[in-house]
């Protein structure tokens, strides 16, 4: 009787040419000005949609779906020049953020709507290097 197969995790892909090594996967849609990924921005994106249906639920939001750091959503077992000594400095600010808003924007008597914008306008800028 054989044993079970099992799926084992790959981080990676193994190059073909070099069967022991792992090549990493690039960050997807990096934005050439800054060196960071357009997708981490999908960590604010649903909560500025849910704005406009008050407080309450961006909180709700925060509450069941806190941001991710930048190496939480793009881990460097996976993803090759996450951190970069170009980005990093952006990497450190929006870890920050990250860190920031979970424990604000979970309690609506804590922000405003401008307190949010705020923050989602910093975010946008230190991605897509607008005036920061």
């Amino acid at each position: 009787m054989s044993e079970p197969r099992t799926r084992k995790k790959h981080f990676g892909k193994v190059n073909k040419h070099h069967r022991n090594t792992i090549c990493m996967e690039q960050a997807p849609q990096i934005w050439p000005g800054t060196g960071m990924s357009q997708d981490y921005f999908n960590e604010y994106g649903g909560k500025v949609m849910k704005l406009e249906f008050g407080l309450e639920k961006v909180a709700d939001l925060f509450r069941r779906h806190p941001v991710k750091r930048y190496e939480e959503r793009f881990p460097a077992t996976v993803y090759q020049d996450v951190v970069t000594p170009e980005n990093q400095w952006r990497v450190q600010r929006l870890d920050e953020i990250a860190q920031e808003a979970n424990a604000r924007f979970s309690d609506v008597s804590r922000f405003t709507k401008d307190d949010f914008e705020r923050t989602v306008t910093e975010v946008r800028c230190l991605i897509w290097d607008d005036a920061v």
